[in-house]
């Protein structure tokens, strides 16, 4: 029997205006099915006791309802908490760790995190059970990458220097953290301007970000193009 309760934060609280269109971009259907209920499934399945809070804008409320009442089951749903997005992602992530602290309530048992994506659907059983497990004794851990490309620094306008890509990460998501560590340095953050969870929390508080290994299909969907990879990714783990 696990000895954690394990939960997700799922963002999805932008409207995606960089695909283009009037959808919201998690809203978009892969193979039929929308991309958010693919990245949910992810979390469903890997623990029978996970629950999520899905983190929406005020505005997707009543598409996200017939999404949920056509593609989940009745089980899955009742899984599912959903709360309000935030000006900023840090708010949104913060309305996320309110939601689960007022579900879960007290006597709990002490709970493992996980923020992810909504427009991550390719996030492998692998690294979701390294992510978690590893977070039951480190604390703070996140699934990153070797950079494949080469880069370069800005220096101005014009010109910029090459810089050693193997002091570097491409760091993805879930990023999976003790919850009451979490709660508490999001509750005390000075600012709002991070770029994901694990700098919000490794500034303030003095526990060490570990890593595991990524997935290069753990892409993010953001543009045109990345749904069309995102089609191709989703060929081969059919015929895998």
């Amino acid at each position: 029997m696990n000895s954690f309760q394990y939960a997700a934060i799922i963002v999805a609280g932008g409207t995606g205006t960089r695909m283009g269109g009037n959808i919201p971009k998690q809203f978009l259907l892969l193979d039929g099915v929308p991309i958010i209920v693919h990245t949910l499934k992810r979390f469903l399945n890997f623990e029978a006791n996970l629950k999520i809070a899905l983190v929406l804008h005020t505005s997707c409320k009543e598409e996200w309802n017939d999404i949920a009442a056509n593609y989940l089951t009745e089980a899955e749903n009742n899984r599912i908490w959903v709360c309000e997005g935030g000006k900023e992602r840090t708010d949104s992530v913060w309305n996320g760790l309110i939601c689960l602290a007022e579900n879960f309530g007290n006597g709990c048992l002490p709970i493992i995190v996980g923020i992810h994506d909504a427009v991550r659907p390719f996030l492998s059983q692998r690294m979701l059970r390294e992510c978690f497990q590893t977070a039951e004794q480190r604390q703070a851990v996140i699934p990153a990458l070797p950079v494949k490309f080469s880069l370069r620094k800005r220096m101005n306008e014009n010109t910029s220097e090459p810089i050693n890509r193997m002091e570097y990460l491409e760091v993805q998501t879930p990023q999976v953290f003790d919850f009451q560590l979490l709660f508490e340095a999001y509750k005390n953050r000075k600012a709002d301007n991070y770029t994901d969870d694990a700098g919000l929390f490794q500034a303030e508080t003095n526990f060490a970000v570990y890593d595991v290994k990524g997935d290069y299909n753990n892409i993010k969907i953001t543009t045109p193009e990345d749904l069309f990879v995102a089609e191709r990714i989703l060929e081969n783990w059919k015929e895998s």
